[in-house]
C-alpha cells in the first residue's frame, strides 16, 4: 500500500526546490527526506528527480507525478477537514426561514432551545409562508411542510418528523348534541379547513375538494370529504374559529392540548388517527454542511417523537 508520507515528503522537496531547503523549512532531516524519495522511486521504478551536488530538477514523469500528488494530498486534507468539523463547536450565524403557523405553535420553542444549547450561535429568523429561493435570497436553512423534489441538485431535503393532529370541536358547538360516533356523523357539523388547494381556473371546472384522511384501528385509510365554512392558511385563525364554535377542524396537537385539558375543546373520534403534518428541512447541497447547520438539523430531528407515537390527550 502507498505510504502517504512518501508523497508528502516528495512534494515538500519539490515545492522548496531541493532537499536542504525542504529540511530547513519542515524541520525534517535531509537524510530522512532523501530516504522517502528514494523509496518512492524504487516502488514506482522511475526516476522522479535528477539530483547531484550542483543540480536539482524534476524528470518529465516526476513533474507529472508531482501534479498528481498535489491532488491526492489536497483530497486527504479535505477528508480530514470533514472529520475535524464534526468536533467543532457550532458558532456564527444561521439564517432560517419558517412558515408562520408551525413557527408559532412548535418551532419557536425549538429554535430557542437550540440557541440555549449552543450559546455561540446567532439565528436570523424570517417568518413567511411563501416559498423562498434559499440560495438567491441568502438563507442557510428552510423549514417546510412538504418535500418537493429538488431536481437541480442545488438543495438537500431531509425529513424532520411529523406533528400529530387531532380533530377537535368546541364544547359550545357540541352543547346539547351527541358527539360524532362515526366518520359519517361528521357531516352533521360545519367544518373548517387549513390551506388552499390548487384552484382550476378553466371554465366549468369543479370546485376544489376538501378532504380529511384518517386511519382506523386496523390501519386502513379512510377519506371523508367536507365543505368548510372557513378555509385559511393561518393556524391561528383556524384555532380561533374552532374555539368560537364555528365548526370542526384538524389542528396540531401542540396547538390545542391546553384547550383540551381545560375543557374548551373536545377531541372527536379518538380511535381514528388523522393524517400527520410532516416537516422537512431544506438547505444548500454543499460538500459538507457547516457544523452549525448540521447541529441545527440534528437538534430538530431529535425533537420530534418517533413515527406513530401519538400523544395522549
Amino acid at each position: 500500500m502507498q505510504d502517504l508520507n512518501d508523497l508528502f515528503y516528495f512534494v515538500q522537496v519539490v515545492a522548496h526546490g531541493g532537499f536542504a531547503a525542504a529540511a530547513r523549512t519542515t524541520g525534517v532531516q535531509k537524510s530522512t527526506l532523501s530516504r522517502h524519495v528514494a523509496r518512492l522511486e524504487e516502488r514506482l521504478r522511475a526516476t522522479l528527480i535528477y539530483r547531484t551536488s550542483r543540480r536539482f530538477a524534476l524528470t518529465e514523469v516526476g513533474a507529472e507525478y508531482y501534479r498528481q500528488c498535489l491532488v491526492v494530498l489536497e483530497s486527504v486534507e479535505s477528508a480530514q477537514r470533514v472529520v475535524d468539523r464534526t468536533h467543532e463547536e457550532p458558532r456564527g450565524m444561521i439564517r432560517v426561514v419558517c412558515p408562520v403557523g408551525p413557527l408559532a405553535y412548535q418551532f419557536s420553542s425549538l429554535i430557542a432551545g437550540f440557541m440555549g444549547r449552543f450559546p455561540k450561535v446567532e439565528v436570523h429568523l424570517k417568518c413567511m409562508n411563501r416559498r423562498v429561493d434559499l440560495i438567491g435570497e441568502g438563507y442557510d436553512f428552510a423549514i417546510r411542510e412538504d418535500a418537493e423534489p429538488q431536481d437541480d441538485g442545488a438543495l438537500v431535503s431531509r425529513r424532520l418528523g411529523a406533528s400529530p393532529q387531532c380533530l377537535v370541536a368546541s364544547a359550545a358547538l357540541l352543547d346539547g348534541k351527541p358527539a360524532p360516533a362515526s366518520l359519517k356523523d361528521l357531516a352533521k357539523f360545519p367544518s373548517l379547513a387549513f390551506g388552499f388547494p390548487r384552484i382550476e381556473r378553466a371554465a366549468g371546472a369543479p370546485q376544489p375538494k376538501h378532504e380529511w384522511h384518517f386511519r382506523d384501528v386496523r390501519g386502513r385509510l379512510r377519506t371523508i370529504g367536507h365543505t368548510p365554512r372557513l378555509v385559511t392558511d393561518s393556524h391561528e385563525a383556524l384555532h380561533t374559529a374552532v374555539r368560537q364554535g364555528l365548526g370542526l377542524a384538524l389542528l396540531p396537537h401542540m396547538m390545542v392540548k391546553d384547550d383540551v385539558a381545560a375543557g374548551r375543546l373536545v377531541v372527536l373520534l379518538p380511535t381514528f388517527r388523522p393524517s400527520e403534518n410532516a416537516f422537512y428541512a431544506l438547505f444548500p447541497s454543499t460538500k459538507a454542511p457547516s457544523p452549525t447547520v448540521r447541529a441545527f438539523l440534528d437538534y430538530l430531528t431529535e425533537a420530534f417523537p418517533p413515527p406513530h407515537d401519538r400523544p395522549k390527550m
